[in-house]
């Protein structure tokens, strides 16, 4: 005790009027993709953005190098690796437990910080290959990433949409994303695939070194995902970016989106969502995949995990919207409305600010605020998202009831994928 308060008085005295260092700010690390990929150079931008700052002392900020969106999940660490860039299948199955996560569970404490670039499911296939359709691809080598990766995962959801057996997918190779190209192009695989945005150096160099084309996505698969699986929307890329490509391409697209955990300290996230928003343009202008980036889509688009607070204050500061519709795993507990119309598993609950035909009357007060987002709820009992609209009575919307947000918005329960 004696020794405590011999320390305590020294500190005292000599401490007294002194001006100690500021704490130093937390460094930044973000899980990305392959060096030279568009995580790995979205991750880089986002560093340029932090050290752009002029208000203060930029934070350290580094790039991990991964193997992809799974990968970067279960590398989220509140200390080593707070960010993380996914592909929003990913960030969907992590949250629901769903997919490949079905053996580690949902993950409860995932949190989005913002989006980026939409991506493409873009299948190559050799000129002189000889194939005209994916479904020519059937036991053929065909290469599309390694299992945990998005492409492997959308991959394999497009199979199961076009019917195809074990028997059809028995030529799927497991090559990394950087080895497809030159292995594209020596002859070693019939084609590859990537989930990726465009325009890509990836693709361009293909498309240069083999005369490699595009492959469409049948029609069918494309409206058979993006309503199965909610997070998928129809995407074009377009003709004249690629040589020897001149016609569009139509497939199926998501969105990249950087996440983190709920126990990352607030000001880690506002550090990177101020730096992010406040230079916007050194973004834009780090790859052409990335020139399109706007604000409001940024806030709201694929964000399927809980917005972390701090990146939700600073959106509802800056007067940007932010997701409303919530994605929940599947509950068994049909609810309808008072009136029966409604006989889905589906309920909806309005208050007097959204009028919603055939749903039942709630109250904000009378009910939780939920936890987790997704988009905004349209007029006339739809809700809208990126591939169209859907009514009340949709099949497809199951899951047990909505209830009003504390901005008072509709929120639809959406389920995740059997």
């Amino acid at each position: 005790m004696k020794r405590w308060f011999a320390v305590t008085a020294a500190l005292i005295l000599t401490g007294a009027g002194a001006v100690f260092p500021a704490r130093a700010a937390d460094p930044i690390a973000i899980a990305t993709g392959t060096a030279g990929g568009l995580y790995y150079v979205a991750g880089e931008a986002i560093c340029k953005t932090i050290a752009a700052r002029t208000d203060r002392s930029p934070p350290p900020c580094s790039v991990v190098e991964s193997r992809g969106s799974m990968a970067n999940i279960l590398a989220l660490d509140p200390v080593t690796t707070p960010f993380a860039i996914v592909q929003s299948d990913i960030q969907y199955n992590a949250v629901t437990g769903g997919g490949l996560f079905e053996t580690v569970g949902a993950d409860r404490d995932l949190r989005s910080v913002f989006s980026l670039h939409g991506e493409a499911f873009t299948v190559l296939v050799r000129a002189d290959s000889g194939i005209s359709s994916i479904d020519d691809l059937k036991a053929r080598k065909f290469s599309a990433g390694p299992i945990g990766t998005g492409t492997r995962e959308t991959a394999e959801a497009l199979f199961d949409i076009l019917g195809w057996t074990a028997s059809d997918r028995k030529g799927l190779a497991d090559l990394a994303v950087g080895d497809q190209a030159a292995a594209l192009c020596a002859g070693q695989v019939d084609a590859v695939a990537y989930l990726i945005g465009h325009p890509s150096p990836i693709v361009s160099a293909a498309t240069e070194a083999c005369s490699a084309k595009l492959l469409p996505v049948p029609k069918t698969a494309i409206d058979g995902l993006a309503s199965k699986l909610l997070y998928y929307r129809p995407a074009t890329v377009s003709g004249g970016v690629y040589k020897g490509n001149e016609g569009p391409i139509s497939t199926v697209g998501l969105r990249a989106v950087l996440v983190t955990r709920a126990d990352v300290p607030d000001h880690v996230v506002r550090d990177v969502v101020t730096s992010v928003f406040g230079n916007l343009q050194v973004m834009r202008d780090a790859s052409p995949a990335f020139a399109g980036f706007i604000p409001a889509e940024m806030s709201t688009q694929g964000l399927i995990a809980p917005l972390h607070p701090a990146a939700l204050e600073f959106y509802r500061a800056q007067g940007l919207p932010v997701p409303s519709v919530e994605i929940t795993p599947v509950t068994n507990s049909p609810i309808k409305g008072k009136d029966g119309s409604i006989s889905s598993p589906l309920n909806l609950n309005s208050d007097q600010k959204l009028s919603n035909p055939g749903a039942t009357v709630g109250s904000s007060k009378q009910v939780q605020k939920p936890a987790y987002n997704s988009v905004p709820v349209g007029p006339a009992g739809k809700w809208q998202f990126d591939s169209g609209t859907r009514g009340t009575k949709d099949p497809s919307l199951v899951g047990d009831g909505s209830l009003p947000d504390a901005e008072e918005n509709l929120r639809l329960r959406l389920p995740m994928p059997k």
